[in-house]
């Protein structure tokens, strides 16, 4: 929980929220998933993230769902950035520009470093894209490298390794 925002598990009543945004191209090759087809591809993604602790709907205090955010480990995203974990998010477009973003990967951040011990986090962005590229530098993530990529269905783009070490996000808290 944060100052304005639960993350909580997600939940099969979550699935047309879940649907709406990841049926979309856009967010669904950000996330690295094939869009959704319908509801039984969501709920198939909600009953697999309870094997993933760290798998979370982004919800304000009244339920309201707004995004997602993940802390997932052995990524082969995440072993490639050598890292320990990868974070993983999005918000739904109507909630964007509200800061929500950074506050739920912040927190997840925190019980990355504080709560299980992680030395490392990448957070990875496919295809240059900027909002979440600004979230990432917004957070303290380090470019590491870009790499040439291809997308569940064909597509060639890039995909751009960010990293944050402990040390690093440690320190950034000593100072806030």
């Amino acid at each position: 929980m944060t100052k304005r925002l639960v993350l909580r598990p997600w939940r099969d009543e979550d699935a047309p929220f879940m649907y709406e945004w990841l049926r979309r191209d856009e967010i669904a090759k950000a996330c690295g998933v094939r869009p959704h087809i319908g509801m039984d591809d969501s709920l198939a993604a909600i009953r697999s993230a309870e094997h993933t602790p760290d798998c979370r709907v982004v919800t304000l205090h009244d339920g309201c769902p707004v995004g997602a955010v993940a802390l997932v480990e052995d990524t082969g995203r995440a072993v490639a950035a050598g890292t320990q974990a990868e974070l993983i998010f999005w918000i739904a477009a109507p909630y964007r520009g509200s800061g929500y973003a950074t506050e739920a990967c912040e927190a997840m951040l925190r019980r990355g470093f504080e709560d299980l011990g992680f030395d490392s986090v990448s957070c990875n962005i496919v295809g240059m894209n900027d909002r979440p590229m600004k979230t990432a530098v917004r957070l303290g993530f380090e470019y590491a490298f870009v790499e040439r990529t291809r997308l569940f269905d064909g597509e060639i783009t890039s995909l751009v390794y960010t990293v944050m070490l402990k040390e690093n996000w440690t320190y950034r808290h000593r100072l806030g």
